[in-house]
């Protein structure tokens, strides 16, 4: 019999044609399937799909990474280039009941919404998950020792062991941060401070001589946690604007299984637009701005995994500024696309050169002392170890010609002028003008006095033609040739949205 070959480039299954006449290119029928896109031989064959295993429950410390019972997924996403999935989870982490007072239950513990990374290791199916970004909005802590006065400190907390420096760690309060707001609140959710806004102000790790503590500012209630509320279920309550602001969606009844279970729908609230670019990770939720998640922000600088990192801890945001990384405590501006609107009015200051007052540079090596901030000096020729006017000629009154060097000296100490520059001259008697190049910038003089780094060598590039060599001596004005301003006759037009 003849042997038939098949390929399935075209990935269509076609049920309308006998099998016999299926075209190539197309199927007839198929299960579990995927045709390959790869670069080599097998381009264009059908392959088994692998099927769904739980292939890793470990994160970046291999430890167990659990979630909470009340956790649901709100959005995912694959990337199958760098094998990395994207979870982002509501309530990964969720208070829970530690008694009941009166009928009502008191919560202890700590909420976030969390966007987990999973990495496949390059052996086998496992990976790591990384919670990459945490955003703990809520936490319920039951002291263990009591207030004495109101004085806004709280002690006996909980708290977390935080690596500072390799091999080093800190116990910092847990799940806590600056800028919470702080209530007193019994288990019916009744509020001792009232419409009294507590703020936390510090966050203080343990040290030899001192528990963790959190201070606050003082509540004018001067109500205290001490045993009489702590016996009727009182917590103290910190919470903070939600960044990621997860939605659940609304409790239904599924109808797909025996009895009638209920689990919350994320109906409306499920996001869906989410794209993985350069190491960037998109997405938008269709309630509140896009967002941008640079994923190398939530690392550590050198790229590796930061072992603090937890669905409890709020995270860590870093800004590389070449130097040192300089870590802020992850808020809602370092992910959004929207940039808010100014706070002040305008100010336009002008300038008079693009040149900055940088260290100056001398055989490659920093001097310790700054350019000033002008490009323009008067100018005089070197006469031995003085500066005298002259004219554009040599002593037989020869004009210079272009190539011609000079010796000068600025009047203006630390000119911001460097090799390479172009200067234009102008004669202060004649109004001549002449262009120069600048071949060497001089600190010391040739007796090895030092300078003012004054003292420059110049290559005429042109003069006018109608000057004469027997023309008068003369200061010369100098002043850098800079790059054209764009607008140099006109004021920059520009949009700016500001609140009165």
């Amino acid at each position: 019999m003849p042997e038939i070959k098949h390929n399935f480039i075209k990935g269509r299954m076609n049920k309308d044609f006998d099998e016999r006449l299926v075209p190539n290119g197309e199927y007839r029928d198929a299960l579990n399937i995927e045709v390959s896109t790869s670069e080599g031989s097998n381009v264009g064959a059908a392959q088994t799909v692998k099927g769904n295993t739980l292939s890793t429950t470990k994160d970046q410390n291999s430890n167990s990474f659990t979630l909470s019972d009340n956790a649901i997924t709100v959005g995912s996403h694959a990337d199958e280039s760098t094998k990395t999935i994207f979870n982002f989870i509501h309530k990964a982490s969720d208070l829970t009941s530690t008694g009941t007072f009166s009928g009502r239950t008191r919560f202890e513990g700590y909420r976030s919404d969390v966007i987990s990374m999973y990495t496949a290791l390059s052996a086998g199916e496992d990976g790591i998950v990384y919670p990459l970004v945490t955003d703990v909005y809520e936490s319920r802590i039951r002291p263990t020792e009591f207030q004495t006065s109101a004085n806004g400190i709280i002690t006996g907390v909980p708290t977390e062991s935080i690596e500072v420096s390799p091999g080093v760690n800190v116990d910092y309060p847990k799940g806590v941060r600056v800028g919470m707001r702080v209530r007193l609140v019994d288990p019916s959710g009744i509020d001792l401070y009232g419409g009294d806004k507590v703020i936390v102000k510090q966050v203080l790790a343990s040290t030899p001589s001192d528990s963790a503590k959190i201070i606050t500012t003082k509540p004018i209630s001067n109500f205290i946690f001490n045993s009489i509320n702590d016996n009727q279920g009182f917590v103290f309550k910190f919470t903070s604007d939600r960044i990621l602001n997860f939605q659940h969606g609304p409790l239904e009844t599924e109808v797909n299984t025996s009895g009638t279970p209920t689990s919350n729908t994320p109906d409306g609230t499920m996001i869906t637009a989410i794209n993985y670019k350069d190491n960037i990770l998109f997405y938008t939720d269709g309630r509140t701005e896009p967002k941008r998640i640079i994923i190398d922000r939530f690392k550590l600088r050198s790229g590796d995994y930061d072992t603090n990192a937890s669905i409890t801890r709020h995270s860590q945001y870093r800004v590389d500024d070449k130097v040192n990384t300089v870590t802020k405590t992850f808020t809602e501006d370092h992910i959004t696309v929207i940039r808010k609107n100014p706070t002040t009015p305008p100010v336009v200051v002008p300038i008079v050169t693009s040149r900055t007052e940088s260290e100056i540079q001398f055989n490659g090596v920093g001097v310790g002392v700054h350019y000033e901030n002008f490009t323009s000096s008067k100018i005089l020729k070197i006469d031995g170890t003085t500066g005298v006017e002259f004219a554009m000629a040599d002593s037989s009154q020869v004009k210079y010609e272009p190539g011609q060097d000079i010796l000068i000296q600025a009047q203006a100490g630390r000119v911001n002028w460097r090799v390479g520059d172009v200067l234009e001259l102008t004669g202060s008697l004649t109004t001549t003008r002449a262009r120069a190049s600048i071949t060497t910038a001089h600190g010391t003089s040739s007796s090895g006095v030092q300078l003012d780094f004054r003292e420059f060598t110049i290559n005429l590039i042109e003069i006018d033609e109608e000057y004469q060599g027997t023309s008068q001596v003369e200061s010369w004005q100098a002043q850098l040739v800079e790059k054209d301003a764009i607008y140099l006759d006109k004021f920059i037009y520009f949009a700016y949205r500001y609140n009165m």
